[in-house]
């Protein structure tokens, strides 16, 4: 019982920290001494993982994820030739610095699977429905009130002006693809179906979001992902999915036709209605990456390294596309690596939709996933913290009760006391010398590294 009991609290505190770093941030961060949004949210991030290791000081035997051999390949060769990039590299302490967070995000996806373990499917895909839709209503709040604002003091709301609570916008799309197909829970789970009609408004919601902050990457992810998982499901489930996230956009579209574009033009007798169609700086900096990873084409220019590059077009510390941004900074073997490895799983994952070894919920946390995944081709998902710990919690959601194994007493000493070792190291860097103030986020909100 007391197991149980601490599973739930530390799944609570994920979820917690995700509402806290998210639509709660800007009131709770005034409390304390850390600056900025980006800041706090790392902070936080690292705080959660840190407290989840807890439970493995239980007395009881613990069951955990068992990894694949072609999983530990993976992650072997990514950490190994990993260090020999950083070593080789210009920044070779920053470079471990990115490798200390990888491992950290380890032993998260770790944590989340031994306290996912200890509730039962029902009740843990209950609280995740729960979260996500309390979510969506506090954004909604947030937004609503935002507007009324806006329409009070005669002002056209702007593309990022109805959001608070995020550093930078996009970091709420990120969100978005991952949490909005979560919101079709009670389309193919029994014990929610009560909350289908709720769920189709607040998909609606973040459809309307994504179209007024013009989060095409985010669009584009979820179509492109949602078409995926239709293709690979059963005929006769296709259905349960399209026809509710079909509703929501119509919804959507109805929403921010109203409350955007109309109801504004009636009240202030203009709008700002517009649709752009450049690639806001990707594309320069896509090409400068590709024309980079020549300088070191095998092992890479080191892990971090494009946050101290020089000569770019943009200052960011990162190329918004994960897959140049491992090319880049880890090399073409890395990347085959984990390219090879990441599409037999997702393979394997799609395939496993429309045998009968699959689980219902499956489907909608392989959206997820997927929407994540292609929007980290557009947007920094593997670089910001929340979303960084939010795919690692959906890949332990994924991996539920699936190939477990005991925790041997050796390895409950040595997952708490790497996740203390790897977390004061990053502790460290915080506000370090090298950084320069430039808010282009990478570790730190400063995350752009001085090159002498």
């Amino acid at each position: 019982m007391f197991l149980k009991l601490h599973a739930v609290f530390s799944l609570f505190l994920y979820a917690a920290a995700f509402l806290a770093s998210t639509l709660l941030a800007s009131s709770i961060s005034r409390i304390t001494d850390i600056g900025n949004l980006f800041d706090f949210k790392r902070f936080l991030a690292i705080s959660v993982i840190l407290s989840s290791v807890l439970i493995l000081a239980s007395p009881r035997q613990l069951r955990g994820a068992r990894l694949q051999p072609t999983s530990i390949v993976a992650l072997l060769t990514f950490f190994i030739l990993g260090m020999i990039s950083a070593i080789n590299s210009a920044k070779p302490y920053w470079g471990m610095v990115e490798l200390a967070n990888c491992g950290l995000l380890l032993i998260a996806f770790f944590t989340c699977c031994i306290c996912m373990n200890y509730v039962s499917k029902r009740s843990l895909f209950r609280g995740v429905y729960i979260f996500v839709a309390a979510f969506s209503l506090l954004f909604l709040m947030q937004f609503v009130i935002k507007l009324l604002i806006h329409m009070l003091e005669a002002k056209k709301p702007g593309m990022f002006s109805l959001i608070s609570g995020f550093d930078n916008p996009r970091i709420l799309n990120q969100l978005q693809v991952m949490l909005l197909p979560l919101l079709l829970l009670p389309f193919i789970t029994l014990s929610l179906a009560k909350y289908q009609r709720l769920s189709v408004f607040l998909m609606a919601i973040h459809w309307m979001a994504m179209i007024q902050t013009e989060a095409r990457g985010a669009i584009l992810s979820l179509t492109l992902a949602g078409a995926l998982v239709l293709y690979f499901n059963r005929a006769a489930d296709r259905k349960t999915i399209l026809k509710p996230l079909a509703q929501s956009i119509l919804v959507g579209l109805a929403l921010w036709a109203v409350l955007i574009v109309v109801i504004p033009y009636l009240l202030i007798g203009e709008t700002n209605l517009r649709f752009r169609t450049g690639s806001s700086g990707r594309a320069e900096l896509w090409l400068y990456a590709l024309n980079s990873i020549r300088d070191n084409f095998w092992l890479g220019l080191g892990p971090m390294s494009f946050a101290w590059a020089e000569g770019k077009p943009l200052f960011n510390a990162h190329p918004h596309n994960s897959s140049l941004q491992i090319l880049y900074e880890y090399g073409f073997l890395v990347f085959l690596v984990l390219l090879i490895w990441v599409t037999r799983a997702l393979h394997i994952a799609l395939k496993k939709i429309d045998s009968d070894l699959h689980r219902e919920t499956d489907t909608v946390v392989l959206f997820s996933i997927l929407s994540a995944l292609c929007y980290s081709q557009l947007s920094g998902v593997i670089v910001m913290p929340i979303t960084q710990l939010m795919l690692v919690f959906l890949i332990a959601l994924y991996h539920y009760q699936s190939n477990t194994c005991n925790i041997s007493i050796k390895m409950r000493w040595v997952i708490p006391a790497s996740a203390l070792l790897l977390a004061t190291f990053i502790y460290s860097t915080y506000e370090h010398q090298q950084l320069q103030h430039l808010k282009m986020p990478r570790l730190w909100q400063h995350g752009l590294i001085s090159p002498k």
